[in-house]
């Protein structure tokens, strides 16, 4: 077993210099014969001709070629572009003339449900009547074929000339049907003109002789607006709005004698009762 144990080498191995020899050396040096040699000669420099390129070795023809297909190209492109938009003014023109037609089928034979002036007209200077009577507003269907889903919203407001402004609370109202079938469409023994009529009906309790009397001296008018909304039987909804005033006509007496205006009072369109009213109150004199 003493003969297996491993002995220490006798001589170097290596000729390399000791760890005491290189504690203060920076770089060692390599062996004289050591095959690695730090003066190794840089590459050759490698001239570059940049300066220099080879020339173009399209044909002629095939470069006017190419040209005028480019060039054909653009010029269907815009005779393209212009003919498309003669097509759009051509096919909205198809259009607004269809929508004309449309419009013009439907004002003729559609359904027509104008608001007919309120009534009674003129309003009767007995408060008791009056009150009996109470201010309504008629719509009747003139058309030719029935209307679906109406609807009719109106205000009653009394009002100051020529200020128009409201005096007490207004009466606001509305209405609606189903249908409303046009006169010819009545059945048998139906009075045509009231069947089939919805109206707005206000209330006139409040009216006193002092509100009627003040009609008469033109300080006060009555108005009822609103709105009416319908179907006229081609797919359009008809949206009208509708406004009267009542007033009484104001009486002027002029120098040479000639008398205007007076008599029992009317209904009429607001904005041509607001005119009227503009022009009595400028034509203004007092009666002898």
């Amino acid at each position: 077993m003493d003969g297996l144990e491993a002995q220490p080498p006798t001589e170097q191995t290596i000729n390399a210099p000791s760890p005491q020899d290189t504690v203060n050396s920076k770089t060692p040096t390599p062996p004289a014969n050591s095959p690695i040699s730090p003066n190794v000669p840089p590459s050759p420099f490698q001239k570059r001709h940049t300066h220099t390129c080879r020339p173009d070795q399209t044909p002629w023809w095939k470069t006017l070629l190419e040209g005028l297909a480019l060039a054909t190209v653009i010029c269907y492109t815009i005779a393209a572009y212009k003919q498309l938009d003669t097509m759009n003014r051509t096919y909205l023109e198809m259009q607004k003339q269809t929508n004309l037609e449309q419009q013009q089928i439907a004002g003729t034979f559609g359904a027509i449900v104008p608001a007919e002036f309120p009534r009674p007209s003129p309003i009767s200077d007995d408060p008791v009547l009056l009150k009996f009577q109470g201010i309504n507003l008629f719509f009747a269907n003139s058309g030719k074929v029935k209307a679906t889903g109406f609807i009719a919203d109106g205000t009653l407001r009394r009002v100051t000339l020529p200020d128009y402004k409201t005096l007490g609370i207004p009466q606001h109202k509305q209405v609606t049907a189903i249908q409303i079938r046009p006169y010819d469409q009545m059945p048998p023994g139906v009075p045509g003109v009231y069947a089939e009529q919805p109206d707005l009906r206000f209330d006139a309790a409040d009216f006193t002789s002092h509100d009627i009397k003040r009609l008469h001296d033109y300080k006060e008018a009555i108005e009822v607006s609103g709105y009416t909304e319908y179907s006229d039987g081609f797919g359009n909804t008809v949206h009208q709005p509708f406004c009267f005033l009542y007033t009484v006509p104001l009486r002027h007496v002029f120098d040479n004698g000639a008398a205007t205006g007076g008599g029992e009072g009317m209904w009429g369109l607001c904005e041509d009762v607001r005119r009227i009213v503009t022009q009595s109150l400028n034509w203004k004199e007092s009666p002898k």
